[in-house]
């Protein structure tokens, strides 16, 4: 499996198990993310899954695909526009634009390139799995 768990803490809140895991990414990013099936963390289905990125990452679980997908945050400077109030929008693209006060900047998030080596900026991060047994 191209993520390395490593398992720091499992419990029971009422009819609920919980997780928590030290995830390390490998050399090889996976296309569309890396498989994380509930299998992998002994549970039979997984109901809620958050992950600590470190800064410049966002790390969201594929409930769908049953994987972890990594995104890269990248901010973008732009020109300015003229304005008393700052507008807050969300594009098409994945991109979030504040403009207002002669300023702009976008911040755009798009998920890792294939085959990126991953090994160093994702070693550890921490998970936290909800889920039934």
């Amino acid at each position: 499996m191209p993520l390395t768990l490593t398992e720091r803490r499992r419990g029971i809140l009422g009819d609920i198990r919980y997780a928590t895991y030290d995830v390390a990414f490998d050399t090889l990013y996976a296309a569309g993310g890396e498989p994380l099936t509930a299998a992998n963390v002994q549970m039979e289905s997984i109901l809620l899954l958050k992950a600590d990125a470190p800064a410049g990452y966002i790390i969201a679980y594929d409930y769908t695909n049953a994987t972890l997908r990594a995104y890269r945050i990248n901010v973008v400077a732009g020109t300015g526009t003229q304005g008393v109030d700052v507008d807050l929008m969300k594009s098409g693209t994945s991109t979030l634009e504040v403009t207002g006060d002669g300023t702009a900047f976008q911040v755009a998030l798009g998920e890792v390139t294939t085959n990126a080596d991953m090994s160093t900026d994702l070693a550890s991060v921490r998970v936290l799995v909800f889920g039934n047994s």
